[in-house]
């Protein structure tokens, strides 16, 4: 889980991280359940656990948002979550 960004995670099959459930502020940005998230902020994501850490790294970073790439219905798209409101 991600509080900060209002994510629940799960992994699926072996490095595969798909959205479980979101909510505000990566609802806001168009994160949607179902989801896979292929990286954050540029770093490749193959467990749930490693999304927690690139927002720590973010936020001590004083970053505003982080950058998810995200692959849905077979395409892939870049999503900006606000950590402002996180």
């Amino acid at each position: 889980d991600v509080p900060e960004l209002g994510l629940t995670l799960d992994m699926v099959t072996p490095g595969e991280v798909i959205v479980a459930d979101v909510e505000a502020p990566a609802l806001e940005s168009g994160l949607e359940a179902g989801d896979r998230v292929i990286s954050v902020n540029q770093t490749a994501i193959t467990a749930p656990g490693m999304v927690p850490e690139a927002v720590s790294e973010a936020q001590a970073a004083d970053r505003e948002s982080v950058l998810i790439l995200v692959e849905r219905d077979g395409a892939r798209r870049f999503l900006t979550v606000d950590l402002a409101t996180a």
